[in-house]
């Protein structure tokens, strides 16, 4: 079953350049992202060296509070420790999102805090998914295209708002992705 998370707090549709839609927040881009269609769906094509982010994350959800992210994403390479988008604190480790592993498995892995977890999934080249994260209590659950894949137990999480990053870890950072990213949302809260 695919939880509930009725408090939407933060989207962002990247069809083009603009402010996100629930909170009127701008976001800065660094290099040149590039907005198109491709296989019957809009988003922002990163290339390695570009992202987009916003130093304001007011509302987020933040420390332990449960939560749900999620996104469409499309890998288009093979580059290891890639992140598809994250936020908090990136310079002291306090931060949530999710990208490519650095360990060279291609797996799907959530950062949070100074710690990644890598679940079940590798993602297709050139292929969109839909991915779910959910944080409720002690457990994470990855959700693909709707479907559960993984369930992990974690006790470290510790999320410090500071900046939303889409394509990097956080600002400057090198682990910039080379894809699309897709209808970002982050949710308060989480049930089921």
């Amino acid at each position: 079953k695919v939880p509930e998370a009725p408090n939407l707090v933060f989207r962002l549709p990247l069809q083009s350049n603009e402010a996100s839609a629930m909170t009127g927040q701008s976001m800065t881009t660094v290099g040149s992202p590039v907005y198109e269609t491709v296989d019957g769906r809009t988003g922002v094509h990163l290339n390695g060296s570009s992202y987009i982010y916003t130093t304001n994350s007011t509302g987020l959800p933040s420390g332990k509070d449960g939560r749900v992210i999620c996104a469409w994403i499309r890998a288009d390479s093979g580059e290891i420790d890639q992140y598809f988008m994250c936020y908090g604190n990136g310079n002291n480790n306090q931060r949530y999102g999710f990208g490519i592993t650095a360990d060279g498995s291609r797996k799907l892995a959530t950062f949070r805090g100074g710690y990644e977890i890598t679940h079940n999934f590798v993602p297709e080249f050139n292929t969109w998914y839909h991915i779910m994260l959910v944080f409720q209590g002690t457990q994470e659950k990855l959700f693909v295209n709707g479907q559960l894949i993984d369930t992990v137990e974690h006790r470290d999480i510790n999320t410090q708002l500071s900046e939303i990053c889409i394509g990097t870890g956080s600002v400057n950072h090198n682990a910039t992705l080379t894809g699309y990213v897709s209808d970002v949302r982050i949710y308060k809260g989480a049930s089921g």
